[in-house]
């Protein structure tokens, strides 16, 4: 099993000249949400008592990738992983696309026809809310006291064009991802705490599994996972409605 996050990149980091990046920093490092999704997975496959896996950054690939099962960590930000998604194209019911610059989620609950629905994430706005009194210095406790939410995908696609030499058991493409960081923190959050919600799901182990998920973060921490895969437009809408939003953070203060 090869378990694939997309490290932070340097177009993020302010230019440098001459340029001593890498005199400082040992290796790319990993944003905190995603590494803590990291870290339940890792507590997940613990739990099951497997150990034959690795984790990988998306620029260190192994050669022998296409002989492993995969975990596809952010896909917003992974390249390598939208990739391979696209060679689920047919079967999955979601695509991550940027929208003016920021990601979004096209979700197709039932496949056949239907229109995507659009699927924003309203982290910015409770952030805008919450914190437009504080929005920079050094961190504080204060900055962790605060209500928030997200979307996020979790997905299992069993890889019928792979190389592996038993098709009864072919390999598996897992895709575990959010609009945003918090989501996919969301995600972990949901595999480690709510593996009750995949059963019935995965009795067929090469069948297609897809969740959407509404994530839920309060002071510092993943206060619930919902899964909101049957879920109408008007609902995405009204958690990104700023009356909706104030209401939830009244609610929660």
């Amino acid at each position: 099993l090869a378990i694939i996050y997309q490290p932070v990149d340097r177009v993020f980091m302010p230019e440098e000249k001459p340029d001593k990046y890498w005199l400082r920093r040992l290796v790319p490092y990993i944003v905190f949400e995603d590494y803590k999704a990291l870290t339940k997975i890792e507590r997940t496959l613990r739990i099951i008592g497997f150990r034959d896996y690795r984790i990988y950054n998306s620029g260190n690939l192994p050669l022998d990738l296409h002989k492993m099962n995969r975990v596809w960590i952010c896909l917003p930000r992974n390249e390598l992983g939208q990739r391979q998604l696209k060679q689920y194209q047919e079967r999955a019911k979601f695509t991550f696309v940027k929208n003016h610059r920021k990601s979004i989620i096209q979700w197709q609950p039932n496949r056949k026809g239907s229109t995507p629905l659009i699927i924003h994430s309203p982290l910015s706005k409770y952030l805008e809310e919450q914190r437009k009194e504080r929005p920079g210095g050094v961190w504080s406790a204060e900055h962790g006291r605060m209500l928030a939410k997200d979307f996020a995908i979790i997905a299992r696609f069993s890889d019928m064009n792979g190389r592996k030499k038993m098709p009864s058991d072919p390999l598996k493409d897992f895709f575990l991802a959010g609009i945003r960081g918090l989501g996919t923190w969301g995600a972990g959050w949901f595999l480690d705490r709510c593996y009750n919600d995949f059963e019935g799901k995965c009795e067929r182990p090469n069948s297609d599994v897809q969740f959407l998920l509404e994530v839920t973060y309060k002071n510092e921490r993943i206060l619930s996972v919902h899964d909101v895969s049957q879920k109408s437009q008007s609902y995405f809408d009204a958690e990104n409605n700023l009356q909706t939003i104030r209401k939830r953070i009244r609610e929660n203060t």
